[in-house]
């Protein structure tokens, strides 16, 4: 993916960015965990929340894509998103061909169908997008009448709760990507092999819009498991390998749930399928149990288990977050140095704390500002913090360098505000 905005500007830097309100700046500052950010996020991921979202499209009775509710369907999520906290919200119609005549579904027609998508706004006005989607249409086959009755509450009301609980905490956080971040609520997805779909749509769209797509994050069914011993199952894409680690680690360190990484030497399956075949970095989460009651009319709350759904939830959010962080670079790789800075923006004073290096001796910092000139430096230590004092810099963005001197640095933009 280009990136002509962040390349012409940063000189092509490994550029990290952490941004929110100067509200929370203070707790921040007492904060001294690794990526505190997405602490206080997964933190504040509420199972009661998640269970009233599933309810909440349970309660549509079906969400069959063929369905006369459909439009109402759309309509209601959407006023989900914006209730939550969202920038804004649109839904996109597209006309959706389906023809299949197996089990109890027998259709060969044309409707419209719709994508809901809420934006969290980045501080960029570049074209670049990062995309968090699950389907929300359900199907009960072979039994049963989807028509009247597809409560799909694994498959897939538990994904468009990740969608929605990312919204709240995200927004009530007032996390600030460098990139938009989409929502996608896509339609038309269980019968995707049998026409059209609504990620397709999606996709077509947006590389017609020349969007840069940087990164698809799918859920799809996250709400069931038949042990104690929790695992989520990551699909680690060809040339998605950066994404993956960080969905690895984010599972590893903040939730209880353990990662299973299954490997996929082509497209993989459900809306993930066009963002891998338009090149786009992909990550996708499903539970790791077989669910009995997979399209079935017994797809429903009761039978989800809403505390690993939650847990499933959080590795969307830290890796959504984490990812945002790595992925305005040239080179799709972690770091062996990672540190933080904080609060950014800041109003004067910025926290440097170095979490991880591979180096004995101690790595150099440096502020530089947006022409290349040093203005501050000094050095840190492993686990060390430093308070460093910009009120005498103006207003604007800087870079925060840390490295050895022989070694490329890893770099990090400092927002200063009055």
């Amino acid at each position: 993916m280009k990136k002509p905005l962040l390349r012409s500007l940063f000189l092509a830097c490994f550029v990290f960015v952490i941004v929110h309100s100067t509200t929370y700046a203070q707790d921040w500052y007492e904060l001294s965990t690794t990526d505190s950010l997405i602490t206080v996020c997964v933190d504040e991921v509420n199972s009661d929340s998640v269970e009233s979202y599933l309810q909440f499209l349970q309660d549509k009775g079906t969400r069959f894509l063929i369905a006369p509710n459909r439009r109402a369907v759309a309509e209601s999520i959407k006023e989900k998103f914006l209730q939550l906290g969202a920038d804004h919200v649109r839904i996109d119609s597209f006309l959706c061909y389906t023809k299949i005549n197996m089990w109890n579904l027998h259709f060969d027609t044309t409707t419209w169908q719709y994508n809901i998508a809420a934006t969290i706004d980045g501080i960029t006005d570049g074209n670049q997008r990062i995309v968090m989607g699950a389907h929300y249409d359900d199907v009960v086959a072979p039994d049963g009448d989807p028509m009247v009755f597809a409560p799909g509450a694994d498959d897939n009301a538990s994904g468009v709760a990740a969608l929605f609980e990312s919204v709240r905490v995200l927004s009530l956080h007032q996390f600030e990507p460098v990139y938009d971040i989409e929502f996608v609520a896509f339609s038309a997805e269980e019968l995707m092999y049998f026409g059209n779909s609504g990620a397709q749509a999606y996709v077509d769209t947006a590389l017609a819009k020349g969007v840069n797509m940087e990164l698809m994050i799918n859920n799809d069914m996250i709400a069931y498991t038949a042990s104690d011993n929790w695992e989520l199952t990551i699909s680690n894409y060809v040339g998605s390998q950066w994404i993956t680690y960080i969905a690895e680690e984010i599972t590893e360190e903040y939730t209880s749930i353990d990662p299973y990484v299954r490997e996929l030497s082509n497209q993989g399956g459900a809306d993930c399928k066009y963002f891998y075949e338009a090149g786009v970095p992909c990550v996708y989460f499903m539970e790791k149990d077989f669910n009995p009651y997979y399209h079935t009319e017994n797809d429903l709350v009761e039978n989800c288990d809403i505390e690993y759904t939650a847990e499933a939830i959080k590795v969307s959010v830290g890796s959504v977050i984490k990812a945002s962080d790595y992925i305005i670079t040239d080179v799709n790789e972690i770091s062996d140095i990672d540190f933080l800075a904080y609060p950014n923006p800041t109003a004067g004073e910025v926290i440097i704390r170095l979490d991880k290096t591979n180096a004995e001796n101690p790595l150099t910092y440096r502020i530089i500002d947006l022409q290349g000139r040093q203005l501050i430096s000094g050095e840190l230590f492993n686990g060390q913090q430093k308070r460093i004092n910009l009120n005498h810099l103006p207003d604007g963005m800087y870079i925060l360098s840390v490295g050895l001197e022989s070694s490329t640095p890893t770099n990090k933009i400092i927002i200063k505000q009055s």
